[in-house]
């Protein structure tokens, strides 16, 4: 199948083609192959209804190709979360660790590093990978009632969202 995928480097509109066996594959191999760090941006991806014109940019996905994913979370990642992700081979750490730096290695390895991580480790994924995407979950948090009257908490995923920054704000308080 082919996909048409539209994208912005800085800021013009670009479009090419990508022959994969589904959007997810299509999506994550231009991702990963064919998108330049933050000067370029992924605007659309949608099947091909046109006809294809001689000379215009079209990709092949090989057939074992994969994003490797690190998930640093203690949990397994949930069958939403890796359908969200596209073809992908995921690498957990499920481990405490003292710093970010003591995955150096295995984060360097990845295409995307995904974490559940206190601040301070946010901090340093984001040092280490550069400009590759450090992502987190957004999750929906849903109260179901039982028959002893204790709620029980259930998450519901709804998105990645990718960590550009973190900056701590602080100004004198007084009461």
């Amino acid at each position: 199948m082919l996909y048409k995928i539209n994208f912005l480097v800085n800021g013009i509109s670009h479009a090419n083609l990508v022959e994969a066996s589904n959007i997810e594959l299509a999506k994550s191999f231009f991702i990963k192959e064919h998108l330049d760090g933050d000067a370029t941006r992924l605007v659309e991806i949608k099947e091909n209804n046109e006809s294809y014109k001689p000379g215009q940019p079209c990709w092949k996905v090989p057939d074992d190709w994969k994003v490797k994913v690190l998930w640093f979370s203690r949990h397994e990642m949930t069958p939403d979360q890796k359908k969200a992700l596209g073809a992908c081979e995921i690498n957990q750490i499920n481990r405490t660790i003292g710093s970010a730096y003591d995955l150096k290695e295995e984060i360097e390895q990845s295409d995307i590093v995904a974490i559940v991580a206190p601040i301070g480790l946010q901090q340093q994924f984001l040092s280490i990978a550069g400009n590759k995407p450090v992502i987190m979950a957004v999750n929906d948090r849903i109260l179901i009632p039982t028959e002893d009257g204790e709620d029980k908490v259930s998450f519901k995923f709804v998105k990645w969202e990718r960590i550009k920054k973190i900056e701590v704000v602080k100004e004198d308080f007084n009461l």
